[in-house]
């Protein structure tokens, strides 16, 4: 039941093969078993080149297989695909698999709109049994976004990064009532080469990862086992005394087809929760930015954005707000605009003189 097969013809051999009342002993060999188009190994689609097997009285002693692969980060393509080599044993109701994967250059991780180059320490370990069926995938490389094309409205939004990552995870667990996905996001190392944002050259300071509720797909066969957002603390240091700094979204989600027993992900949009700036030069401190709703609650859909300037040699300040919107708040299902503008200046002591005495 895991390794799924085609209609096409496979080529055995095997070598001293014994049947008796002990059971089969035997050495087999199995090519072409099945193409990567057709099969799949733990809900992965794959391709089986060659598999080895060793039986004594009807207990299997060794097995090992080898073919290609493709991760559940990327899509069911055959230039995604890794060359991979499973080792697998008899354990108490079922079996057990290790699988090495043999990176042979970099992949698309359409999950993340990105380039991923693959360690030869990433593994997967798969466990089977007549009712449930588990795996755990731990990856390690190297990510890039060198410039993709992202969805509306950021499809003009220039990200050039590379970084590397260890123990990325995707778990994966099915029994006969229900399947999920889980994913980790591992931890980033944010050193060398620059990085760029918008063209302008930026450092990260975080990244984290946030779960979020699985849609329906609207399709039987197909069911979405895992939504999330891969988040990226960004700062901007133009000069000493000018920058800014901001949070990014990438947004993914990852379905299963039930009907073909393999997963496709997707790229969902990026996003940008706020945006800050600052500037601390010897005539005026600027403090600003703007926070971006999505879908907020009360508040709706909009933006809201401050600015603070502080003139030093006069110790004159001054602050100003806009925020403006749509929601449905309190409003049944019908949507509403609103609108906001604030703005204060504070003059030194002891202000405008309006009177003798009186300022």
């Amino acid at each position: 039941e895991t390794w799924k097969t085609g209609a096409n013809p496979t080529f055995i051999t095997t070598n001293d093969l014994i049947i008796d009342d002990y059971g089969i002993t035997m050495k087999m060999k199995a090519l072409n078993v099945f193409t990567f188009s057709s099969g799949s190994v733990a809900n992965l689609s794959a391709s089986l080149d060659t598999l080895e097997i060793s039986m004594l009285k009807g207990s299997l002693t060794s097995g090992t297989a080898k073919g290609l692969l493709v991760l559940p980060i990327s899509k069911d393509t055959i230039t995604n695909t890794l060359k991979y080599t499973a080792t697998f044993n008899q354990v108490s109701n079922g079996n057990s698999f290790l699988i090495t994967v043999v990176p042979s250059g970099p992949i698309d991780a359409d999950i993340l709109k990105g380039k991923m180059t693959l360690l030869p320490t990433t593994n997967i370990t798969a466990a089977i049994t007549p009712t449930v069926k588990t795996y755990s995938i731990i990856l390690n490389g190297k990510f890039k976004w060198d410039n993709p094309s992202f969805p509306s409205p950021f499809q003009s939004l220039k990200v050039n990064m590379e970084l590397d990552f260890e123990n990325v995870g995707v778990t994966y667990k099915s029994t006969p009532t229900a399947d999920s996905l889980n994913f980790s996001p591992g931890s980033w190392s944010f050193a060398s080469p620059q990085k760029f944002l918008a063209n302008f050259p930026v450092s990260i300071k975080k990244i984290y990862y946030k779960s979020k509720s699985t849609v329906p797909s609207g399709n039987a066969n197909v069911k979405e086992l895992l939504r999330g957002e891969v988040l990226i603390d960004i700062v901007a240091n133009l000069t000493e005394d000018i920058g800014g700094s901001t949070t990014i979204g990438a947004n993914f989600a990852v379905e299963l087809n039930t009907s073909a027993k393999k997963f496709t992900p997707q790229f969902k949009g990026i996003s940008l929760d706020s945006l800050a700036v600052h500037a601390n030069l010897p005539a005026v401190k600027i403090d600003g930015s703007i926070l971006f709703r999505n879908h907020d609650p009360v508040f709706g859909d909009g933006f809201l954005g401050t600015l603070s300037v502080a003139f030093t040699p006069v110790g004159i300040t001054a602050g100003a707000l806009l925020e403006f919107g749509n929601t449905n708040y309190q409003n049944g299902s019908t949507l509403y605009r609103y609108w906001r503008v604030e703005a204060d200046v504070t003059l030194p002591a002891p202000g405008v003189p309006f009177l003798p005495g009186i300022a």
